[in-house]
């Protein structure tokens, strides 16, 4: 089901660039008309639907201030890329759960990760969880990644792979996958985009609480290039359609840094219908009319179970540091 975690071999980078050459040649091109314009008009609509979406959404953060040891609350500290920069942010807020999602190094070395994942295991809180980047490498070698993971016996290790926690009298449940969308050579745990849905079809577990991957979905907290979107996966928008977990923990696209909400509802797919062509002005209506909405009751029209907190954690330029998100988890015990 999973691909391998091999880098990629100079055959395929030559093919890579091969192809990615013919897309350029033919892709759809912007209308001349257009061009005496200092914004893309499909870029402008797409910025238009991201801005009317946000509206409608959650709050983004959580309040600091709230003890939540006190409440029903399970607090998640989120951190995601830090490429071996750990020790220019040491502290990170306290919370039950801490969550790496990935490129923990540059290089993947013993070295980088050994120091990486010293300074996670340094860390007070009760349940430290992370799962490889592309940039990894050494955790795509099996026997590699065993002796250094010994070293950390209070670290838990997500790869394709559940775990379920005890906080106070709650059980939650986290499934990790390292998997990415190819992004170049060198890297480890890719897949090409037309195996995505394949891959991700079926991958998540039910009743899944928090999933943590490296790469994001598509449309949410990515970058965008002149293809309308950088670094998100539409197999994986599909997968939490079906999945719905509370919290959706990534990284990888650096530039994307933050905090949405996933609706799973009308507004969500006219939402997605923007980026994907199949509508255009009518679903960016609907869009806006929902965001007003949303804006005159002073918050979000989302009822429990039907949404997704998307977190972006990536370490970007000064944007460092924990991203904290408290989660209403139902009592299990």
């Amino acid at each position: 089901m999973y691909p391998s975690s091999r880098p990629f071999s100079k055959a395929y980078v030559w093919t890579v660039n091969r192809v990615r050459r013919f897309i350029e040649d033919t892709a759809p091109k912007r209308p001349e008309w257009t061009k005496s314009l200092s914004v893309d008009p499909r870029q402008l609509l797409y910025e238009i639907a991201r801005t009317a979406y946000d509206a409608c959404n959650l709050p983004a953060h959580t309040q600091d201030a709230v003890h939540y040891e006190d409440t029903d609350l399970v607090r998640v500290v989120c951190v995601s890329d830090t490429h071996c920069q750990q020790e220019t942010h040491p502290f990170l807020p306290s919370g039950d759960i801490l969550i790496h999602a990935g490129d923990l190094t540059t290089t993947g070395t013993d070295e980088q990760l050994h120091s990486a994942l010293s300074w996670l295991h340094s860390m007070p809180h009760q349940h430290k969880i992370f799962i490889a980047g592309n940039h990894d490498l050494g955790l795509s070698i099996p026997h590699k990644r065993n002796e250094i993971l010994a070293h950390y016996p209070n670290l838990i290790y997500l790869e394709n792979s559940s775990c379920i926690l005890p906080v106070r009298d709650r059980l939650v449940s986290v499934f990790g996958s390292p998997l990415t969308r190819n992004c170049g050579p060198g890297s480890v745990f890719q897949y090409y985009s037309w195996e995505a849905e394949e891959i991700w079809r079926d991958a998540i577990p039910p009743f899944t609480d928090i999933l943590v991957t490296h790469g994001p979905p598509a449309y949410f907290r990515t970058g965008w290039t002149r293809f309308r979107r950088e670094g998100g996966c539409e197999g994986l928008l599909k997968a939490l359609w079906t999945a719905r977990p509370t919290l959706h923990v990534f990284g990888h696209v650096h530039h994307g840094r933050g905090v949405s909400t996933l609706r799973y509802g009308t507004v969500q797919k006219a939402y997605e219908s923007v980026f994907t062509g199949v509508r255009g002005l009518d679903a960016l209506v609907l869009l806006i009319w929902a965001s007003l909405a949303a804006t005159v009751r002073k918050e979000a029209d989302v009822q429990p179970g039907m949404h997704t907190r998307v977190v972006n954690a990536a370490w970007f330029e000064r944007s460092r540091g924990g991203i904290v998100i408290d989660m209403h988890i139902p009592r299990r015990l």
